[in-house]
């Protein structure tokens, strides 16, 4: 879609460009600018329960290297975190599950997930192991 005059793509579509590619997770990255329906915009999306993520740096900004791959990786891991089963941790603005609407809301997260969350990936990724 068009929208402020910029091209957006809808990002629940990569999981079908995505998926015939072999792996447990897919993880899609992307310079293009994302959108959801429902939202103007998304750093990233992924299916819960499922293998499929993808993120964007389209909107990271032009803050340097070391901003644009701390962005990256905390969008990285949220979205896996989805695929594991975890929904966004609205309780805790530090852990990486915390829902981002602004850079600042990724800045001030960390790239780990708080004790809960990382409780119940580590549960999941045990059942995927058996």
């Amino acid at each position: 879609r068009k929208r402020d005059g910029q091209i957006q793509y809808l990002a629940s579509e990569f999981e079908k460009a995505v998926a015939e590619e072999p792996g447990d997770r897919v993880l899609a990255v992307t310079d293009v600018d994302l959108f959801e329906r429902g939202l103007s915009f998304v750093f990233g999306h992924a299916t819960i329960r499922d293998r499929f993520a993808v993120i964007s740096v389209a909107r990271f900004g032009s803050d340097g290297r070391e901003r644009l791959l701390d962005r990256s990786a905390k969008t990285a891991i949220h979205e896996l975190g989805h695929t594991l089963g975890l929904h966004h941790d609205d309780a805790n603005p530090n852990c990486v599950m915390h829902f981002s609407e602004t850079l600042e809301d990724t800045d001030r997260k960390g790239r780990a997930f708080c004790s809960k969350c990382s409780g119940y990936a580590a549960v999941t990724l045990s059942l995927l192991r058996r």
